[in-house]
């Protein structure tokens, strides 16, 4: 038998689990022995692989991989009421309920109870990054929240379920290049709003992306020794009720859409914008004074609108008149004018003597938003079908911009180019009462967007079509066939954006109800 010598990556290996409070006691253990052992002479066989638990011998698996891909491939779409269980999961597979918990057991082992939680310590999903070897999650900002509710809870589990699914695909995948953890890291360094302080979990990252966490100040690495301690102290990560809900819902969103057209690596960094509760806290120029007459709450307006469309503010959010009022220049009464004043446009729910708060969002609200939108731009484009060439130039200026946004490759720029093809529109057709509600609906459209953190790059083809067919129907001058390529444009959006909800489908029986029967082929 050969006498055990060490070399200097498996000694440091060895002192690092021995050492690390996230390493598992028994594991401890096997590397002090194994250390100790080195220093005597003693003899061994293995190296620090050798300390790992070894598959007990058993029955051979009678799952194949089209079972395990059948279920892999459910976790990655909405499930049909709250989170994914082993029951729905057999009722969508077709799998035996014992199968689905076996196949469920193989691709997540139980977690090591001894590793430390990093629930203390987060409040935002920073960013994830996955390939074939390197699991990274960073995690931004202190603070604590009380329990959650239980929709808080449901989103938490249903966006772990499709983020270890994404993870498990990327098994078959070849490999990714070694630089991705690293840019990945330095992605999450330019986004994070300095000096908020990131928690970053790794597993297989290698030397080089653990090197540059440790020499960053900001940066509190937690290095993970196996892949099963990566899934466990995720898992309570993304499950602690301090976390925003938001943060979770947007990562869903982008794992399902990358699952659909899948590269060897994921890597997705959030679009950091201050909140009201956050260490910094947004920054607002002052609202210059209105002229003679007008209300300086109708200056605030706007700014706070924007902020809210854009997706500054989180789901549920109290927005708090003080600092606003501070920050803007402007009297407490006159932020309360302007939160009234978005309310009526509902971007706020009004609360009974504490404000105001950014709405929860469900299907049923953009179902809602969608069916009145759809039968206003229906009015809007029938009008607009009759009027003469030169009332439709800003429109055709509008479809070319969102031809040449698709065409450069700028997804959220074709989205965004989209909504103004469809305000032009509003504004030329000389309906000014149904295009000021229509404008309404876009913002909380907007808002929608930025709260579900929608990934539009399935979709720009449709949006280049549908904007060049509907134009072609208005300059042909045809009422009829304009407002039908509307309502085909509407059904697609509004069912593309449900599908983005982690915990709800798209509802035809409703959409029905409130539409008529309106976009059904």
């Amino acid at each position: 038998m050969p006498v055990l010598q060490l070399g200097d990556a498996d000694r440091a290996t060895l002192l690092r689990w021995a050492r690390s409070p996230g390493t598992p006691q028994a594991l401890v253990l096997r590397a002090r022995i194994v250390l100790a052992c080195a220093e005597a002479g003693t003899v061994a066989e293995a190296g620090p692989d050798g300390l790992t638990d070894r598959t007990r011998p058993g029955r051979p698996s009678t799952v194949g991989h089209d079972g395990t891909d059948r279920v892999l491939a459910a976790l990655l779409t909405p499930p049909p009421k709250g989170p994914w269980s082993t029951r729905s999961l057999a009722a969508e597979t077709g799998l035996s309920q014992s199968t689905v918990s076996r196949i469920l057991r193989t691709l997540w082992p139980s977690g090591p109870e001894a590793a430390p939680s990093l629930a203390d310590e987060v409040r935002h999903v920073a960013g994830v990054y996955f390939d074939r070897e390197a699991l990274v999650v960073a995690f931004a900002g202190d603070g604590a929240a009380g329990p959650a509710a239980p929709a808080a809870r449901d989103v938490a589990l249903t966006g772990t379920q499709t983020l270890f699914a994404a993870v498990a695909t990327t098994r078959s995948r070849p490999a990714a290049p070694a630089s991705g953890p690293r840019a990945f890291l330095g992605a999450v360094d330019r986004a994070v709003p300095a000096p908020g302080r990131v928690v970053v979990l790794l597993s297989g990252a290698g030397a080089a992306a653990e090197a540059w966490v440790r020499q960053r100040s900001r940066f509190l690495p937690v290095v993970a020794p196996t892949p099963a301690h990566w899934h466990a102290q995720a898992g309570r990560a993304l499950r602690s009720p301090a976390l925003a809900s938001a943060d979770v819902t947007e990562l869903t969103g982008r794992l399902r859409a990358w699952s659909r057209a899948p590269t060897e690596a994921f890597s997705w960094v959030r679009k950091w914008h201050s909140t009201n509760d956050s260490p910094i806290a947004p920054v607002y120029p002052p609202v210059a004074r209105p002229s003679a007459g007008a209300r300086l709450a109708d200056r605030v307006v706007p700014v706070l609108r924007e902020s809210i469309a854009g997706g500054r503010f989180q789901p549920g959010e109290r927005i708090k008149e003080a600092p606003l009022a501070a920050q803007l220049g402007v009297s407490r009464g006159t932020v309360r004018d302007a939160l009234r004043t978005l309310a009526d446009d509902g971007l706020l729910d009004l609360l009974p003597n504490r404000g105001a708060a950014v709405p929860r969002m469900h299907a049923a609200d953009v179902l809602e938003t969608y069916a009145a939108r759809a039968l206003l731009g229906s009015l809007l484009v029938r009008k607009l079908a009759t009027r003469d060439g030169p009332a439709l130039r800003p429109v055709a200026s509008a479809v070319a911009e969102v031809r040449a946004m698709a065409r450069r490759g700028h997804v959220d720029a074709t989205a965004e180019a989209d909504l103004r093809f469809q305000e032009a529109m509003a504004e030329a057709a000389e309906l000014p009462r149904t295009a000021l509600h229509f404008n309404r609906l876009g913002v909380q459209l907007r808002m929608f967007i930025s709260i579900l953190g929608l990934d539009y790059a399935d979709a720009v083809d449709r949006m280049v079509l549908d904007a060049t067919g509907i134009f072609a129907a208005l300059r042909a001058g045809s009422p009829e066939e304009a407002a039908a390529r509307w309502r085909a444009k509407v059904e697609y959006a509004v069912r593309y954006m449900v599908a983005e909800l982690p915990l709800e489908g798209f509802d035809a029986d409703l959409w029905t109800t409130l539409t008529g029967g309106y976009g059904r082929a």
